[in-house]
């Protein structure tokens, strides 16, 4: 197991032994004087962590890593070249793209994450989903618009950045969390309920009712059709769907 790994999985439980493992790590890999690290463990964090460091001069700096080891996402790191291709994204100050040891340094940005301000929206403790709602949509059409500008279809299907969503879907992080895809026979992921243990393909198998809304369709249903549209394949053969008009 990978030192990141370790610090992920025991920073719930053990979260002063991770913040010195931690320390130690990031001490070793940056060129920073790092004086003090604070992990912030998420419930929502499956397969991340994140949290903040301080330097002797007294700045914060924030920090965040991915442990998985599906090699089909590396490309996610490449923040500068998505920056180049005129992507609305963040670069990070410091980064370590070597397998196992995979982390991000960022300036400390103090703006609430979209997941807080969404939780607020759901609790009543917002009226923000107009704004929300908006700044949605227009982070929608600019990605749109850098897709017509920039799409080539045989690079896309060769560029593991296009390709995330659907190594997800159908590789080894959703067989992790979620067990074998529909139509495979692997040994299955149990899900833990609250009136025991269930196969979780029983549970993707299954018509649920959330919030008084029934679907007729079952998980399993919706997994397969999500991966079809997101395969590489499939935008091959659509060739034309992706052109600008």
């Amino acid at each position: 197991m990978d030192i990141l790994q370790r610090i992920k999985d025991t920073q719930l439980t053990e979260k002063a032994q991770a913040e010195a493992l931690l320390l130690s790590f990031l001490r070793a890999t940056f060129p920073l004087d790092i004086q003090f690290v604070e992990l912030r463990p998420l419930a929502v964090s499956l397969n991340s962590f994140n949290g903040f460091m301080t330097l002797a001069d007294g700045k914060r700096l924030f920090f965040k890593t991915h442990t998985e080891a599906d090699n089909v996402i590396g490309e996610y790191y490449n923040a500068a070249m998505l920056a180049q291709a005129g992507y609305p994204v963040i670069q990070p100050l410091y980064s370590s793209t070597e397998a196992g040891k995979q982390l991000l340094i960022y300036e400390v940005i103090e703006a609430p994450s979209v997941f807080d301000l969404a939780w607020e929206i759901e609790t009543g403790r917002s009226e923000a989903l107009p704004a929300l709602t908006g700044a949605q949509h227009a982070a929608d059409a600019q990605l749109l618009q850098i897709y017509l500008d920039t799409l080539a279809l045989q690079e896309s299907i060769q560029a593991p950045v296009h390709q995330l969503f659907y190594h997800r879907l159908a590789g080894g992080r959703f067989e992790r969390f979620y067990g074998a895809l529909p139509g495979k026979t692997e040994a299955d992921t149990m899900a833990l309920l609250p009136d025991g243990e269930t196969p979780m393909n029983e549970v993707r198998r299954a018509r649920w009712q959330i919030n008084g809304s029934r679907y007729d369709e079952p998980l399993d249903a919706m997994i397969a059709r999500a991966a079809a549209a997101a395969s590489h394949a499939k935008r091959a053969n659509g060739d034309r769907a992706w052109r600008r008009p």
